[in-house]
């Protein structure tokens, strides 16, 4: 057991495992923490009172492994520290070409790291890894508890490592010793963040190749906890999430890229700001009763099921899309802005409900119809504030229509004085017919009717196969 109950700064530290003399890129043995290696013991930092910790150009460089350029936490390791700090420009490298580097600031390994921010921020800036975790490398069931109290922040920022570009990479091993599975990006970018991902079952998701063997792990848990008003903020030029449980608080991602498995929001807000016109892209779905936020100019892809996300949407910026198979939110509360999309075609019929809704200035609305069946995607409200419109500006025909005239629903009562439709859709060409497209706003529904017959059935071959069934609807 070690305890630091004062202000302590660790700079300028290394652990080298020193390679063969006459061949620098090879030797015996592993580097673990530059500045400290806890084996199965205990530390904690501001047991009896916060105090401020800092981890400053401490490095572990290792021929064929390296680990925690500022702290190694492995073999049941716990590690706490309680206060503020900083962890600026730590490495973990190594020399041999196979070799892996894991952690620029912390790694752990079957243990439990927890960072208490209390007394203000806990900040990750400028770690580098060699090969996976940039800030920090949670591996073998290892967890990490990041916890911000009120008016605190825990903040990654330009944190790199060459394979993945990891701030926080985190994997655990499930499986038997036949069956691995990993969920590594294959691309290199900047600042990927791992946090709470878990992978059930055996799909699999992808392989990388380590030291010549394929292999792949199961990912690990990153546990993200907050006061009432403290924050996590994640920045970089993307960030990749697995299952992001957000316990109260505040959690704000900035990136032009941003993916994520699955989000849980209890009491807690969650803003995703999309620099650069970029994406944010939450695969399977969002659940809980929190606030959820879009800013930037980019776009949020929602997939999965989050129909069991009861909290409030707003959408202050860029736009929505709905990929194919999703349900949305059955939010309580929506607010829309002005110049933003809203984008239901994905393939399927969606009955969209925005609860209570504010709408203001105008939102592009795309939607899928079906006009050989009537039917569309439909939106509805509880309750309408505001003087916004939604501009239906782009139609995906899953079925073009055959018949000579035909309606379809597309909006319920609160709603359809607050919708038009866009100029330049307001006639379209089918398989027969010729249509002019005109949306009702004392009933909510668009209504078609042909004008003339469409080109394509005065070519020849056409016109003869299809010559009977003219014959039939007429």
């Amino acid at each position: 057991v070690l305890n630091f109950d004062g202000d302590t700064s660790f700079t300028n530290n290394s652990a080298i495992s020193l390679p063969y003399l006459n061949d620098p890129t090879k030797g015996i043995g592993s580097a673990h923490g530059g500045a400290i290696f806890n084996f199965n013991g205990v530390i904690s930092f501001g047991k009896n009172a916060d105090i401020n910790v800092l981890f400053e150009n401490n490095k572990v460089q290792g021929t064929e492994n390296a680990n925690g350029g500022a702290i190694s936490n492995t073999e049941a390791g716990a590690l706490v520290i309680n206060g503020k700090g900083s962890f600026i420009n730590n490495s973990a490298t190594v020399l041999a070409s196979y070799g892996v580097a894991y952690g620029g600031a912390i790694y752990n390994s079957a243990s439990t790291t927890t960072l208490n921010a209390r007394t203000g921020d806990i900040v990750f800036s400028g770690n580098k890894a060699t090969t996976e975790g940039g800030a920090i490398f949670n591996a073998n069931r290892g967890i990490i508890n990041l916890n911000a109290s009120a008016g605190n922040s825990i903040i990654f920022e330009s944190s790199t490592d060459t394979l993945e570009s990891a701030q926080v990479y985190s994997y655990k091993y499930k499986g038997d010793d036949k069956t691995y599975y990993s969920l590594s990006p294959s691309v290199s970018e900047s600042d990927y963040v791992y946090v709470d991902i878990e992978c059930k079952g055996k799909t699999r998701l992808a392989t990388e190749t380590l030291k010549g063997k394929e292999t792949g792990y199961y990912i690990g848990t990153i546990n993200v906890n907050r006061g009432t008003s403290g924050s996590v903020v994640l920045n970089g030029a993307k960030n990749t999430l697995g299952i992001l449980n957000i316990r109260g608080g505040n959690m704000a991602i900035n990136s032009p890229l941003t993916l994520i498995n699955k989000v849980n929001l209890l009491n807690a807000k969650l803003t995703l700001n999309t620099l650069n016109v970029g994406v944010a892209s939450v695969s399977n779905g969002v659940k809980g009763n929190g606030e959820l936020v879009k800013s930037g100019n980019g776009i949020l892809r929602l997939g999965g099921n989050s129909s069991a996300f009861v909290g409030d949407f707003y959408l202050k910026a860029g736009g929505v899309e709905l990929l194919k198979g999703a349900q949305y939110f059955n939010a309580a509360n929506t607010k829309i802005a002005g110049n933003t999309t809203f984008n239901t075609a994905n393939g399927q019929l969606n009955n969209i409900n925005f609860g209570n809704l504010t709408l203001n200035g105008t939102t592009r609305l795309g939607m899928d119809v079906n006009g050989e069946k009537f039917v569309s995607d439909t939106i509805a409200a509880d309750s309408l504030n505001g003087n916004g419109r939604f501009l239906i500006s782009g139609i995906n025909y899953t079925k073009l229509p055959l018949a000579r005239k035909g309606s379809v629903a597309v909006a319920d009562d609160t709603l359809k004085g607050s919708v038009l439709l866009a100029r330049e859709l307001r006639k379209f060409e089918g398989p027969i017919f010729n249509y002019g497209l005109e949306y009702n706003a004392a009933d909510g529904r668009l209504n078609y009717n042909a004008t003339s017959f469409s080109s394509p059935i005065f070519v020849a071959p056409v016109a003869a196969q299809i010559g009977g069934y003219l014959t039939q609807i007429n």
